[in-house]
């Protein structure tokens, strides 16, 4: 017979953990909500050629905590907690987008759009769908397990 990860058979995760799994999907929809609620003044503001970078840093944010809550619903609980350092990199590949954005609209607003044929990049769904995986990425660093030695 097999070995649990968790040390026994018959380990159940209990009520507690799946109360913090719905919490923490509730998390999840809260901000996304809040996201497109950014996104909706966003564009707003984007439409008088007015950039409001906080604004669009917040809306990034908001979907990278979505995602990250949503990862960390599915993941919990943890068995034998770390910190998986190398997954932080999905975060910043998720972040691609929306980095790609300000570069082009805010620092450099002079330079081409479609510069290096990335102008898909600019498409806000873009943005938040990189931001929503680049939290999933960070989440999944937390209670990283690795195998037994």
């Amino acid at each position: 017979m097999s070995e649990s990860e968790y040390g026994e058979e018959s380990f159940t995760a209990g009520w507690f953990i799946w109360l913090v799994r719905i919490v923490l999907v509730g998390i999840s929809a809260f901000t996304l909500w809040g996201a497109l609620r950014s996104e909706g003044r966003f564009r707003a503001l984007s439409a008088g050629s007015d950039v409001d970078a906080a604004l669009f840093w917040q809306m990034v944010g908001l979907c990278a905590a979505a995602g990250a809550a949503f990862c960390l619903a599915v993941r919990i609980p943890f068995p034998r907690p770390r910190v998986a350092w190398g997954r932080i990199v999905f975060l910043v590949i998720g972040l691609i987008p929306a980095i790609h954005w300000y570069l082009l609209n805010v620092v450099r607003p002079d330079v081409p759009s479609g510069i290096l044929g990335l102008a898909w990049f600019d498409a806000v769904g873009a943005i938040q769908i990189g931001a929503a995986l680049g939290g999933v990425g960070f989440a999944s660093a937390i209670g990283a397990r690795r195998g037994k030695r």
